[in-house]
């Protein structure tokens, strides 16, 4: 098995296998400069989210297709195992597709009895909001925007994967949402952001802070 991979010993649970890897040098010291940056904006996101991370080094992908990160979801009490997965990226032109296609695979665990699925079929919904991100600082703090939005159950749309202004006002021009909800370097500095009436182009800038209670009047 080590000999087709060898970092299938991170994986072993023999005596001997533990004892080696608990006094190898981790696996991060040897990311290669794109990978590492890659990393870093993982754990960016996960403190921007709030959400408590701890790094594991015996976690592997399947070396097919894994590409980049690989995580694990587990109970904060029990430490029981509720999810596992890992991010492909290299998939499409396995295929012999002319571009990678991006993507996260998860397997989620349970100890219930299988429920009866039934298909849903998917009916696109107007947005209310559609958040627009200009630079990588705002995409970041737009989490937390988009956060409180979800939990006040406000319908918003938004294209974090988009780069250009461009890209992303054009989706939001064909979303039909009723206002833009921008987000740049300033704003990411003053934890503010702008909202905007797409009907009449007027605008005000809000503290994310005061969003919970003036998003009422958007409604």
């Amino acid at each position: 098995m080590f000999q087709t991979n060898t970092l299938e010993i991170v994986s072993c649970t023999d005596n001997v296998c533990e004892s080696f890897v608990s006094t190898a040098p981790p696996i991060v010291n040897y990311l290669s400069e794109n990978a590492r940056k890659h990393f870093k904006e993982v754990l960016e996101y996960l403190e921007s989210a709030d959400i408590p991370y701890r790094i594991n080094y015996n976690l592997l992908s399947n070396k097919n297709i894994g590409h980049h990160t690989v995580f694990k979801i587990s109970d904060e009490e029990t430490e029981a195992e509720l999810a596992y997965g890992y991010r492909y990226g290299k998939l499409g032109k396995k295929l012999n597709g002319k571009k990678d296609l991006q993507g996260v695979t998860a397997t989620v665990s349970y100890e219930h009895k299988k429920p009866n699925i039934k298909l849903v079929k998917y009916n696109p919904f107007q947005p209310l909001f559609y958040f627009i991100h200009l630079g990588p600082t705002a995409r970041l703090k737009g989490l937390k925007v988009l956060e409180i939005l979800r939990r006040a159950n406000i319908p918003t749309l938004h294209a974090l994967t988009k780069e250009k202004i461009s890209g992303q006002m054009s989706h939001a021009q064909k979303s039909g949402a009723k206002y833009l909800i921008i987000m740049g370097q300033k704003e990411a500095c003053e934890d503010t952001i702008v909202i905007r009436d797409m009907a009449n182009w007027k605008q005000e800038s809000v503290p994310i802070g005061d969003l919970p209670k003036l998003i009422k009047r958007y409604k």
